[in-house]
């Protein structure tokens, strides 16, 4: 068909294409720029458990993989986005007086500034040379400025087998897990409804009025077993206005801190004030939280997961919004690229 259509008078003597049959055609898309090629890497696994001759069990795994150098070039040689690539780290004011920072994309916040050792242009490929020179100097006991300098330790880390990783810095904000399902859904959620009572609770989601752009849980919300995203998000835009007048007022305080914080943690650009005010919200939860234990509804807050949206802050002010490492923006090639590619 497409020999026919290139055959054609009016393609012939008015678009005149450089290629003049299908292979031609075929062959131009080939020789156009493509991502980097996948490898696959065979791993053989030597499991805990041993078989009946007294061995342990191995088995052999495939491990699918891109080579990040390469994957770097095509993002860089891009053209579509290579021109709102960022290479130089940036700070941002508000104000005359710089006392307003702002905190959006990844160079705009106090890692890039920070790392300028190795190549301080392409600042995900560090200089291990560097690093190992210090070590080697300290080791010969040189006593080497730089080692104090990039906070070099000579210790046995648990991720020793992990190169060039700073383990903690690993740890970046992920609002979908962390905040709607985490904090909210699974913790707040039912210490809220078990202070209210679930049968009000339900009752209440029943009797919302309807409004375009709030949806109306008509069978409430405690029959249901799974929820996604969009459910846990749609449920934080009217949760405060079910728990008006149900409860102890340090309970709907405690929830609002929490709401106030994941809506605050949404933002894509951060300043020092709305930074401010992110951490007014935690403590506003941390200040009424006792609530619950009054209640006997909770024993205890040793929660990873609570724990952990106190490193929001720090996140933010070192690597950017935390919009930007949110899980949700992947969440829905799960079906196209995983479960279907398998």
């Amino acid at each position: 068909k497409i020999d026919s259509f290139l055959k054609l008078k009016a393609i012939e003597n008015g678009v005149n294409p450089a290629f003049h049959n299908a292979r031609s055609l075929l062959q131009r898309i080939d020789a156009l720029p493509r991502e980097p090629d996948w490898k696959c890497t065979a791993l053989r696994v030597t499991g805990d458990q041993k078989d009946t001759s007294g061995n342990p069990h191995t088995d052999e795994l495939e491990l699918w993989h891109r080579d990040p150098v390469e994957c770097i070039r095509e993002l860089m040689g891009n053209e579509l986005i290579g021109k709102d690539n960022a290479y130089a780290p940036c700070q941002i004011y508000c104000d005359e007086n710089r006392t307003n920072c702002e905190y959006g994309q990844m160079n705009t916040a106090n890692w890039w500034g920070d790392t300028q050792r190795g190549d301080p242009i392409h600042s995900v490929l560090r200089d291990p040379e560097k690093t190992l020179s210090t070590l080697q100097e300290q080791a010969r006991g040189q006593k080497s400025d730089d080692f104090v300098k990039h906070s070099l330790r000579p210790i046995n880390p648990f991720w020793k087998d992990l190169p060039n990783c700073n383990i903690f810095a690993c740890m970046t904000p992920d609002i979908l897990h962390q905040l709607h399902k985490g904090v909210f859904k699974d913790h707040i959620v039912s210490w809220a409804s078990a202070a209210v009572g679930e049968v009000k609770v339900d009752h209440h989601f029943q009797t919302m009025n309807y409004h375009p752009t709030l949806r109306h849980f008509k069978k409430g919300i405690s029959l249901t077993s799974q929820w996604t995203g969009t459910e846990h998000k749609n449920m934080e835009k009217v949760f405060l206005g079910v728990l008006a007048n149900a409860t102890d007022p340090k309970v709907i305080l405690a929830v609002r801190g929490i709401l106030d914080f994941i809506y605050y943690a949404h933002f894509e650009v951060h300043t020092d004030k709305s930074l401010a005010q992110l951490n007014a919200a935690w403590v506003a939860f941390h200040k009424n939280k006792s609530i619950f234990q009054d209640l006997e509804i909770q024993q205890h807050f040793n929660i990873s997961k609570v724990h952990n949206i106190k490193h929001y802050l720090d996140s933010i002010r070192e690597l950017g919004s935390a919009a930007g490492y949110n899980s949700e923006a992947t969440e829905r090639l799960h079906i196209d690229l995983a479960k279907v590619g398998y």
